[in-house]
């Protein structure tokens, strides 16, 4: 039952996770380039338009799934699997669990700060298409940003991931542990010394 429950948590924290990943993507291949803008000169200011594109909403979309994935994948790593709850100190005996738990959330916040930057950086040159003089080059997003980001994503989903196979062997060591702590105080002798056994015989 806990591993079944533990399968669902894995696959409950992947789908965002790829969702998160499959958006960055998308979002860096429709990101528009200076090549399609519309340039407009007068009275010595050039203004860029650029065509409608959804590159800002799929970049939100990919912040909003890879926030719901780690907060999922928090939930994952405290909860009682099999209504057996083990305390945080015990899980975090793993020296493993450590490391991959911490370095998911370093990798997680890295792809959170590269998705919002290349937001952004794409919302002022959309919204500040104003230019003074004649240019040649319209301003956009850094070429890889949404689609680094996405990868990023997809990295901290995967370290998320293991992360939980961590905690449900800690969990798994720690309550197999428990039972046979229980089970060996709780076994009821039935031997006796012999001079027992003997006084018991010659009394019948």
């Amino acid at each position: 039952m806990g591993l079944s429950q533990a399968g669902l948590a894995a696959l409950i924290l992947t789908v965002p996770g790829l969702l998160a990943f499959i958006f960055a993507v998308v979002a860096e291949n429709k990101k528009p380039t200076d090549d399609k803008a519309e340039q407009i000169f007068a009275n010595g200011v050039t203004t860029c338009n650029f065509p409608d594109d959804p590159t800002i909403a799929l970049g939100i979309l990919a912040v909003i799934f890879l926030f719901i994935s780690a907060i999922l994948a928090t939930v994952s790593f405290y909860y009682p699997f099999d209504k057996k709850p083990v305390s945080k100190s015990i899980l975090w005996r793993s020296t493993s669990l450590v490391i991959f738990t911490i370095l998911s959330y370093v990798i997680f916040m890295v792809a959170e700060a590269l998705l919002l930057w290349a937001i952004l950086v794409e919302s002022d040159h959309c919204n500040n298409n104003r230019h003074l003089g004649e240019i040649q080059a319209y301003p956009t997003a850094k070429a890889g940003l949404f689609g680094g980001a996405g990868f990023l994503a997809l990295d901290a989903t995967l370290f998320f991931l293991i992360a939980l196979m961590l905690t449900v062997n800690s969990r798994a060591d720690y309550l197999e542990l428990e039972a046979d702590d229980r089970g060996s105080y709780g076994e009821v002798t039935t031997e006796y010394p012999v001079g027992v056994i003997t006084h018991q015989i010659d009394r019948v």
